[in-house]
């Protein structure tokens, strides 16, 4: 998304650019919720990521949460991407990066059960 824009517009202290470009990108982001209602991990995340941009911590969690309820388990990714920097050292974040890895590490119990041979890739 154009997000990723709009994080760098603000680094460049461009937020009057910025600031159209999310509120665009929320306003999409947010319709495409009432289209399809509890079906997109990546819209989800995406709307973790603007509302970190933003700086709506609160709103970020809760966004980033339902991503990893629908299947979000990125967790390296969560851990470098700029986007969430407000909220990478709370409480909730970490628990949040705790329950992507539990569903990664079942995941992967799952697959040595399915096939012996199965190796986790490194």
């Amino acid at each position: 998304g154009e997000y990723e824009y709009a994080y760098a517009l603000i680094r460049t202290k461009d937020d009057k650019k910025a600031n159209k470009i999310l509120a665009k990108e929320l306003e999409l982001h947010l319709e495409q919720e009432k289209v399809n209602p509890g079906k997109s991990i990546l819209n989800s995340k995406n709307l973790a990521d603007i509302y970190g941009v933003l700086g709506e911590n609160d709103k970020s969690l809760m966004w980033l949460n339902t991503a990893v309820d629908r299947g979000w388990t990125e967790s390296r990714k969560n851990l470098i991407y700029p986007y969430l920097q407000n909220i990478k050292d709370s409480k909730q974040f970490n628990d949040l990066v705790q329950k992507m890895q539990l569903k990664i590490d079942s995941m992967k119990t799952i697959a040595k059960e399915n096939d012996p041979d199965w190796e986790v890739c490194k």
